[in-house]
């Protein structure tokens, strides 16, 4: 069974794998809230014990707790968020990427003396079929 989670995990793909950086600052945001809520302060030396709990929410209060929920729920949302950005899949199909190394650049006079009629055709239009039987060479 183990043998086939494995095999079946090795399978899993990601189509856009660069969506996991969006975790980065989900964890350095879980990490200042983690430790902004360790480092409460010496407030209770300075504070009065009774006026304590309405000022710094505590999580042993109800509104603490659910402020730590909110913050799991948030988290969970944004990873799940990444991870389905990601595109995960079972199947790694070939990109489709067409690239012709060969590049082609054609520079035309294209000035008046190009409608000169010294030769029929023209030399525009020489020119032009010239193009032609180039570029039906190339394909």
């Amino acid at each position: 069974m183990i043998e086939s989670i494995a095999e079946g995990l090795s399978n899993l793909h990601f189509l856009r794998p660069f969506w996991f950086a969006g975790l980065l600052p989900a964890a350095i945001l879980l990490v200042y809230f983690g430790w902004r809520k360790r480092n409460v302060g010496n407030w209770h030396n300075i504070i009065n014990p009774a006026l304590l709990p309405f000022l710094i929410e505590d999580k042993d209060t109800e509104k603490g707790r659910k402020a730590q929920w909110n913050l799991g729920f948030l988290a969970l949302s944004w990873v799940l968020c990444c991870l389905s950005l990601a595109g995960p899949t079972w199947q790694q199909l070939p990109q489709p990427v067409h690239k012709q190394d060969s590049v082609l650049v054609v520079i035309l006079d294209l000035s008046p003396s190009m409608l000169g009629e010294d030769v029929t055709p023209s030399r525009l239009v020489r020119a032009r079929y010239k193009l032609i039987d180039i570029l039906t060479q190339r394909n």
